[in-house]
């Protein structure tokens, strides 16, 4: 669980757990502003802004595509890079 900075709180679990903690945290009274499955990187790849340009690029050409319903990539662009960029 992570708490933000909002006083709201992320709760994170496994993809099988899912449903159950769902269940079990609106028994016991807490509702979820929003709640879904997402994917998560168990490595990430820091990227220098030359990478981080293909990368964005590329992330859009796939979004462009109708076939296509989500990206997920663990490339990780740091604050300073996007900073560059804008």
């Amino acid at each position: 669980m992570v708490t933000n900075s909002d006083g709201t709180k992320d709760v994170m679990t496994q993809f099988e757990d899912y449903f159950s903690v769902k269940e079990a945290l609106a028994s016991a009274g807490f509702e979820a502003d929003s709640s879904g499955i997402i994917m998560l990187p168990s490595t990430t790849i820091e990227l220098d802004k030359e990478g981080a340009e293909e990368l964005l690029a590329l992330v859009d050409m796939l979004e462009d595509l109708d076939d296509v319903q989500n990206v997920y990539t663990n490339g990780d662009i740091p604050d300073d890079v996007l900073a560059q960029m804008e």
